[in-house]
């Protein structure tokens, strides 16, 4: 059996390149006004027919050494109008055979991937148009649960009474069962929802980036780590109908690094090794891009496209993820 833990992140977690290896870039257009209002306007029985499209590339340097892609059909519908904004249901369609590698994917991607399909959670929006929290989750947590239980009792049968066999799936679904228990797929589920309404609303000036601390959760653990994010209003398309941002947001080098030294010394002492000094460390950089095109008369993102670019060394690995119009899905 291939170890399910290599496609995990790609089916369920991964985050998108649009280019390979390379993070999202605004193409070049003809600027037209230079100030823009963006104000979410929902209405009760919207409907919004999304693709969904997960990436993930690993490279060595120059070479590109793993590369998998998933795609997702997903419905947004308003459901009520809130005292404090408004409250929604994202729902996830059939989730097509991921790309590994550039070749179909395997029983077990197949099996994972299908742990989301069919599902929906409601969630509620501010009235700023923010995304702030999913109204439904404990049914939708213990739904997640039962269909991990299904999947495993499925995997264990196909095991039949081979001994070998069993202890294998037995290993595997214990390495899987942290990243796909209930609580953490629909965390991991939620990524895209949680993006897909970061810009809420504002006033944007071309050539005047709006940009703000905020501290964003250590990839170790612990305490979190600080970060710059920024805002800049760069197009409007479609004859000025939307308008196009780019969304972009660093993670303190510095912070990171001694977290990671940290982490590194923590590891060392429970294996009784010696412990690194930050000399010895390779030094990590972890960087969001996004591109988000904004419909001006609904106040709602048209498409969005996000990269995360995380660089150990030589090595880089880029998680994104798109949301188009289903229709413009290729």
């Amino acid at each position: 059996m291939p170890n399910p833990l290599l496609y995990v992140g790609a089916v369920l977690v991964a985050l998108l390149p649009l280019r390979a290896g390379a993070s999202p870039q605004a193409p070049a257009a003809v600027a037209q006004a230079s100030k823009i209002a963006v104000r979410p306007r929902f209405e009760v029985g919207q409907r919004q027919e999304l693709q969904l499209v997960r990436m993930r590339e690993e490279w060595q340097g120059a070479a590109r050494v793993r590369s998998n892609e998933s795609t997702t059909a997903i419905t947004i519908e308003c459901l009520a109008k809130l005292e404090t904004g408004w409250r929604c249901r994202w729902s996830f369609g059939k989730v097509e055979t991921p790309k590994v590698d550039g070749a179909p994917g395997d029983d077990m991607v197949r099996r994972i991937a299908a742990l989301v399909e069919g599902v929906s959670f409601e969630y509620r929006v501010s009235a700023q148009g923010v995304f702030a929290g999913v109204a439904d989750e404990a049914r939708v947590i213990a739904q997640l649960d039962e269909r991990f239980g299904a999947m495993a009792q499925a995997l264990r049968e196909s095991a039949g009474a081979d001994e070998a066999a069993r202890k294998r799936v037995d290993t595997a679904l214990e390495r899987m069962q942290p990243l796909l228990n209930g609580r953490a797929l629909l965390a991991s589920s939620l990524r895209e929802p949680q993006f897909y309404y970061v810009l809420g609303g504002g006033d944007f000036e071309r050539g005047k980036p709006f940009e703000v601390d905020d501290q964003l959760p250590s990839p170790f653990g612990g305490a979190p780590l600080p970060a710059r994010r920024r805002v800049e209003l760069v197009d409007q398309r479609s004859d000025g109908a939307q308008a196009l941002l780019v969304w972009s947001q660093r993670m303190d080098a510095k912070a990171l690094q001694a977290a990671l030294l940290a982490r590194a010394v923590e590891q060392a002492e429970k294996a009784g090794e010696r412990a690194p000094t930050a000399e010895e460390l390779v030094a990590m950089d972890v960087r969001d891009d996004a591109l988000i095109y904004v419909e001006l008369a609904s106040g709602l993102p048209a498409r969005v496209e996000f990269a995360r670019t995380t660089i150990t060394g030589e090595r880089r690995q880029v998680d994104g993820f798109r949301i188009e119009p289903r229709a413009a899905a290729k």
